[in-house]
């Protein structure tokens, strides 16, 4: 008691509790003001007036999509429950599947990447997508026995599994021969770079591609894909909204009012832009080629045709065309 006394004394000498306070009092106004800022930059009263019609059953299918891709598939099944949607069985165990490979690959373990390639082979050979999956597989296997088994079981490997690729990738096969060379010190080889970690990677990559291209699923989840795109297009929208307030109503818009660009990551298809509207096609107004062979957008055509009454000059060459000659031109 006497002890703790001294301590008490001590502390109220020295200012400790001051101090506490002090730091405290800081802290809690740092606090106090956090929901302000926040508010200030993701509650924007520009959009407060714009009205959005979600079609909700479509958004938790998405959400669904996205937990079952990632491999939540105990959370995924959950939310589906929970929000009365129903995710096909097959998809649901062919995503679970492909995570357990790719957990497998992790721990360098190729045998079930291989075994799920020569169990889907008739359908990938059927794209045309079996060769190049099939072959980096056993290429890295044939590394892995090189390096643990010697360059006698991996050559025997060779032969039997990689022989058959020597028409497409000849010459990746006389880089694997080459290293044969330096089985025992491949790391410091003119081949280390086959040893690259990277090399895993692009595997785990390509593979997860292959699954979802098998399960006629886009290969990166849309809603990652909607939440980058937004959030690149929010500053945009907002300086826009700003600038026009509620002169329009965005949900009436059949595209965006202002073009933003979003990067090469982000493009999917192949689009066309008009070089005398400078308007993107759309399947109101789609690509037309005139007979010389230069492409305009099917409004372009009509204001130079006066309203398909009339023949017309091509604005890039002299040549001369009439509307029933243009051909309407689809990527």
């Amino acid at each position: 008691k006497a002890l703790m006394k001294q301590l008490h004394e001590k502390l109220t000498t020295m200012g400790i509790s001051k101090q506490i306070a002090a730091q405290q009092k800081e802290l809690y106004g740092s606090v106090s003001r956090l929901g302000k800022v926040v508010d200030k930059h993701f509650n924007s009263p520009v959009f407060s007036n714009q009205e959005a019609n979600f079609d909700e059953s479509l958004i938790n299918e998405v959400v669904a999509n996205h937990l079952l891709r990632e491999g939540k598939s105990d959370i995924g099944k959950v939310f589906c429950e929970e929000a009365g949607i129903r995710v096909p069985e097959q998809l649901q165990d062919s995503f679970l599947e492909m995570h357990k490979i790719i957990k497998e690959l992790k721990i360098r373990n190729l045998k079930p990447a291989l075994d799920w390639v020569q169990k889907h082979k008739l359908e990938l050979s059927e794209q045309n997508r079996a060769t190049s999956l099939e072959f980096k597989l056993h290429s890295m296997h044939f590394i892995h026995l090189l390096c643990v088994e010697g360059s006698k079981v991996a050559l025997e490997y060779m032969r039997e599994h990689l022989s058959k690729f020597s028409d497409t990738h000849m010459a990746d096969i006389r880089q694997l021969m080459g290293c044969m060379m330096y089985c025992n010190s491949i790391s410091t080889s003119p081949y280390q770079k086959l040893l690259t970690e990277s090399h895993w990677e692009d595997v785990e990559e390509e593979f997860m591609r292959e699954c979802c291209n098998l399960m006629g699923q886009p290969c990166e989840s849309p809603l990652l894909v909607a939440t980058a795109a937004g959030a690149l297009a929010i500053p945009t929208l907002t300086k826009f909204a700003t600038v026009v307030g509620n002169k329009q109503e965005w949900a009436a818009m059949d595209q965006l009012p202002v073009e933003i660009e979003l990067g090469p990551e982000f493009t999917f298809y192949s689009i066309f832009a008009c070089p005398i509207s400078r308007d993107q096609s759309s399947p109101d107004d789609p690509p037309m080629m005139l007979p010389c062979g230069h492409v305009l957008s099917k409004q372009s055509v009509t204001k130079l045709s006066k309203n398909n009454s009339k023949p017309f000059k091509c604005p890039y060459c002299p040549s001369e065309a009439h509307t029933s000659q243009c051909m309407q031109l689809t990527f």
